[in-house]
């Protein structure tokens, strides 16, 4: 549920001291066991003002333009950001990049319920808030949680993929209540996003960077508008509202009192792109004027570690195999896999598909350099495991064009 926040200088107050400028170690728990591990941080350049992670259609296709002219009716008043209004009044919900929009929903003694919105951001990664799994401390408890993507009306699209979450990955610092970098990681069991596509996540420190562009926002209000109480959603339709944005103390804003964010908007993005490339930009966490925790390089390095690296467990990739290099990647013929090599070790290299499905095994393999063919293998995107017979692990996406 989106944190509403009335005393918006206080808070401000809080939130900047609170802001967190350097990598953190992250927290993972493990959603059916209960465990919780930990993957440390990656160094980053602080120098850096702009990166980003890779969008894509996916499978599905059928892309349709967002509008970059900032919208003049149904706004928020003194803003040029509209108000809420259902999506299927300006898409088809399963046209991308709107099906990327996730509606987080949790099952208890069967009963489901909604939880958060997100985005895929990775063919198994969702972005959201990391309120919505963990307060104070202490991690949610639900019998599972099911990421379903272009949910509307209550219906999932016939073809539109969903799966259940794993994994949830937040700061250290959130979870020690020493700072508030409410944003999360939602690792999926299916790597649904191969189907409906993803968006990225990026930053980009330039103090022009937001002026006269348009952001985009997807989101599955599910309670009563907080200052009109008689305005009532039920979280099980999308919802889109977009224009120009604010940056107030570190945050994405809408400067407007009207700009209240509604329970179920948690976790929900705003959403840069020229319609060539798309990445969000920060997630919802209060309600006080829209404010969205900005993504920043320190946050950024963090979080593309865990989608590129994709970690199947956090043991799995600690350099147990030692330094992983696959290149060039996406490749169109063949590509290089080379890694630390130890002679006392057995290696073998599978590569699979989105299902699952082994489609190549190479055995056997010495000196640390493999040269890999496509094949017959099809466009698409694949993962890459490298074994070894003691039980280590090394895994990434790999991209064939």
């Amino acid at each position: 549920m989106i944190k509403s926040v009335r005393l918006s200088v206080l808070a401000l107050i809080f939130l900047t001291v609170k802001y967190k400028a350097q990598p953190d170690t992250i927290i993972v728990f493990d959603v059916l066991t209960h465990n919780i591990d930990t993957v440390l941080p990656v160094a980053v350049n602080q120098s850096t003002t702009f990166d980003k992670t890779s969008s894509s259609f996916g499978t599905l296709g059928n892309q349709v333009a967002l509008s970059l002219t900032a919208p003049t009716s149904n706004l928020f008043s003194g803003s040029n950001f509209s108000a809420l209004a259902k999506a299927v009044s300006f898409f088809n919900v399963t046209d991308y990049p709107v099906r990327t929009a996730v509606a987080l929903r949790t099952y208890s003694n069967s009963i489901s319920s909604r939880l958060c919105s997100g985005i895929m951001v990775a063919p198994g990664f969702v972005l959201s808030a990391g309120h919505c799994a963990c307060l104070g401390g202490n991690f949610k408890i639900y019998d599972s949680i099911q990421a379903v993507p272009a949910y509307n009306n209550g219906n999932i699209p016939s073809n539109i993929p969903t799966s259940m979450v794993k994994r949830i990955y937040i700061f250290k610092t959130y979870y020690d209540n020493t700072h508030w970098d409410d944003i999360a990681l939602y690792e999926l069991k299916q790597p649904i996003g191969i189907q409906t596509g993803w968006v990225g996540i990026g930053f980009n420190l330039a103090p022009t960077f937001i002026t006269n562009k348009v952001f985009h926002k997807f989101s599955y209000p599910g309670a009563p508008q907080p200052s009109n109480p008689g305005i009532v959603y039920n979280g099980d339709t999308l919802y889109y509202n977009y224009g120009y944005i604010n940056e107030t103390q570190n945050y994405f804003s809408v400067n407007s009192s009207m700009a209240e964010g509604v329970p179920g908007q948690s976790g929900s993005s705003f959403l840069y792109t020229d319609n060539t490339d798309y990445y969000s930009v920060g997630v919802m966490n209060f309600s006080n004027q829209y404010l969205h925790y900005k993504i920043t390089n320190a946050v950024f390095y963090q979080l593309q570690n865990i989608i590129v690296n994709n970690p199947l467990s956090i043991k799995e990739n600690k350099g147990l195999i030692g330094k992983v290099d696959f290149y060039p990647n996406p490749f169109q013929e063949q590509a290089v896999l080379e890694f630390d090599y130890d002679p006392a070790e057995q290696y073998t290299v599978q590569i699979k598909d989105g299902l699952g499905n082994t489609v190549q095994t190479m055995n056997n393999i010495k000196n640390g350099h493999l040269t890999i063919s496509r094949n017959d293998l099809n466009k698409g995107l694949y993962f890459l495991q490298l074994n070894t017979a003691s039980g280590y692990k090394y895994n990434c996406i790999i991209l064939i064009n």
